[in-house]
């Protein structure tokens, strides 16, 4: 198969998900152009992109005109470059934009020029707003598949702009692919056909998320407590950092450190709120990490605590209980899909933060409880979110696509 992958920023460090879906086509044989709307400018860079050369299967846009004026005679000059050469796809693009103008742009035009140029089966979108794009670049190009995965700003922009930003994309698209049966009811709640929907999720390798002593808990001398996400206001780490105030003024005697990991425009207002709490010589800010410098601080906590208000199901989670930590996290969206309460990790009410220094405190004092729920974790990632099994249903779902086999009401999971 040729595919070809859609999304805004790449290789983006936080969306690791994308990189081994990508991975595992490669593995299992197929060809696979990128298309990206800018490249990532993150310093650390995961060792897939070097390892699978995808920088060099990767295409990024140019820049285009600030000017609406430049840039229709920008488009103009490509869409008659181009015309001779794949007529059929450039007269359906300029009947779409007689049509509907504001609904087309010159990123448009830049990735059907790429597709006509570079043909593949399936265009497989990440994100609800690549879908959107996708699903114009499919009105030209008919004999093109379109997959559309969502995972959670996707659907956040959906509830907050209303389900009809995607309608388009519900009548074009061949399959959306949703993360949890949570974003699932949501497609359907916006107007997504229910025959069209798949739930798949975002997995791990186990091969590389794996505690390397054996055992379910690593056991440092003082206690560790870790959050892994982005600083920004739907992960809720302010009530994470409210709950550690409570459960340091409850414990005084427990020695523990409380590590942060990850960067993003709340950043100076969470070290602010440390200092008010006075934890600052407690909690670690580690910034934006590398793949392998998150492993390594998932390998050194005993409780990973995942304070989100919103959240479509939740990667860092998934990744924590593959290595054996206990999860403290809120129950909110596709969250309790992936922890099973009271087995893996407990769920505790969103914005509480007295209820979350109560788990934190229930685990601390109790070592043997960590240890069950770590093994009982790493069980049930490697029973659902094994990422080499999801990337073979992956497959299947293309090649069932491609050969009109396909029975799309079927649940792969």
């Amino acid at each position: 198969m040729k595919i070809a992958i859609m999304t805004d920023v790449f290789p983006s460090l936080s969306e690791t998900f994308i990189l081994s879906q990508i991975g595992g086509l490669l593995e299992q044989g197929h060809e696979v152009l990128i298309l990206a709307e800018r490249m990532s400018q993150d310093l650390m860079v995961h060792s897939d992109v070097k390892r699978y050369h995808l920088l060099e299967r990767a295409f990024f846009l140019p820049s285009t005109p600030k000017k609406k004026a430049a840039c229709l005679l920008k488009a103009f000059g490509i869409w008659l470059a181009n015309f001779p050469y794949y007529p059929g796809p450039m007269l359906r693009f300029l009947k779409l934009y007689l049509l509907r103008r504001n609904g087309l742009s010159l990123k448009v035009l830049y990735y059907l020029v790429k597709l006509c140029r570079q043909p593949v089966d399936i265009l497989f979108c990440h994100y609800g707003t690549n879908g959107i794009i996708g699903s114009l670049l499919k009105e030209s190009l008919p004999s093109l598949k379109l997959v559309t995965m969502f995972h959670g700003y996707d659907v956040r922009l959906g509830l907050a702009k209303g389900g009809q930003i995607y309608h388009s994309l519900f009548e074009n698209g061949d399959l959306l692919l949703a993360n949890s049966q949570f974003t699932s009811h949501l497609l359907q709640e916006f107007g997504a056909f229910s025959e069209k929907i798949r739930v798949h999720p975002v997995g791990v390798d186990l091969t590389v998320f794996c505690p390397s002593s054996g055992e379910s808990c690593k056991k440092p001398d003082k206690l560790i407590l870790l959050s892994v996400g982005r600083l920004v206001e739907e992960k809720g780490h302010q009530y994470a950092l409210q709950a550690i105030k409570i459960f340091r003024e409850k414990n005084p005697g427990i020695e523990f450190r409380y590590r942060i990991v990850g960067g993003g425009p709340l950043e100076g207002v969470l070290r602010e709120l440390a200092e008010q709490l006075s934890l600052s010589e407690i909690v670690e800010f580690c910034g934006s990490a590398s793949h392998e410098g998150v492993l390594q601080c998932l390998m050194e906590s005993d409780i990973f605590i995942h304070p989100s208000i919103s959240e479509a199901l939740g990667l860092s989670i998934i990744e924590a209980q593959a290595l054996c930590v206990p999860v403290v996290a809120t129950r909110v969206g596709g969250i309790p899909e992936a922890v099973l309460d009271g087995q893996t990790g407990y769920l505790v009410p969103e914005r509480d933060s007295r209820a979350i220094a109560e788990k934190i405190q229930y685990l601390a004092e109790h070592p043997e409880i960590r240890r069950e729920m770590g093994r009982r974790g790493r069980e049930y990632v490697r029973k659902n979110y094994d990422i080499l099994e999801l990337n073979r249903r992956l497959e299947k779902i293309f090649l069932e696509m491609l050969s009109d086999k396909r029975d799309l009401s079927e649940k792969v999971f």
